[in-house]
């Protein structure tokens, strides 16, 4: 039996990232299948391209307005334009996120199955206080009651959700990879030429593909780091991904007195990103 199937995407391809990569996956999964997916994720034109789109995906593209809080009223809009337009049997909150427009679409829509999915820091809102952190939380506790289903992206993100209450509606769905991109030949010459522009030749790469945050750990690589290049002066860090914890991770960099030892990368095209995971 196949389905239609609309999809709203936070983040999605070009935009490099561990959400929007599982949101594309499982689009283009779908999509392989004989799915009708449809999926809403916000415009990222200005980073690139997506690699590889089935002919059954296709993908609307939503305007990111600079303006705070007028992005939301844009998504809710393409939300609710595209839930009329489509007609889908299954809608998927690929990012369930603590977005209030998400939570509202799940009290009035009509979908026959509603699924979201969880990567762990929505669980994690609830030790943020404040007026705004408390409506995030309700946003997401009535995104998880609302859905028929909850996909879970790891064991520890199920942990998190038990204390919610849902247990019969959580589904692990690991995050997988598609070895035909990994397993690729990749042209000598790019590793050469990144290790080259990096300073990396006949250096010992330690490496982390992430965006920054506080809770992604490269504060404590960098605070090991200090005591590492000690007995091993050959080691670099490098830091590919972008986030709002950049300028704390370089001062604290600077501060321990290893800013020479760690390169910070920026975000990289999906071209390059298969040459950069062999330096580690």
């Amino acid at each position: 039996m196949k389905f239609n199937v609309l999809i709203f995407a936070d983040e999605f391809p070009p935009f490099l990232g561990g959400a929007g990569t599982y949101s594309y996956e499982l689009a283009r999964g779908l999509a392989s299948r004989g799915h009708k997916a449809t999926v809403i994720a916000p415009d990222y034109s200005e980073v690139g391209i997506i690699e590889e789109i089935p002919p059954t995906m296709r993908v609307v593209r939503r305007p990111r307005i600079p303006i705070p809080g007028f992005t939301n009223l844009v998504n809710f809009f393409y939300v609710i334009v595209f839930y009329l337009l489509v007609r889908p049997e299954v809608c998927l909150i690929a990012y369930a996120s603590t977005n209030w427009v998400y939570a509202l679409f799940s009290i009035f829509s009509r979908v026959q199955q509603l699924l979201c999915v969880v990567y762990g820091n929505e669980a994690l809102q609830g030790e943020v206080d404040g007026i705004r952190a408390r409506i995030k939380e309700q946003s997401f506790r009535l995104i998880l009651k609302k859905s028929d289903a909850i996909i879970a992206i790891s064991q520890y993100t199920a942990s998190l959700l038990k204390g919610y209450g849902y247990e019969n509606k959580i589904h692990i769905v690991y995050p997988g990879i598609r070895l035909s991109k990994w397993l690729s030949p990749q042209r000598p010459e790019t590793a050469h030429t990144l290790k080259k522009n990096f300073g990396f030749e006949g250096k010992k790469v330690i490496l982390t593909v992430a965006r920054l945050s506080r809770r992604k750990g490269q504060d404590i690589v960098i605070k090991a780091l200090a005591r590492i290049v000690n007995s091993h002066p050959d080691v670099r860090y490098l830091i590919v991904g972008a986030g709002e914890y950049e300028t704390h991770l370089k001062q604290l960099a600077r501060d321990l007195g290893v800013e020479d030892y760690v390169v910070f990368a920026g975000r990289v095209n999906s071209e390059e990103i298969v040459a950069i995971y062999d330096l580690g």
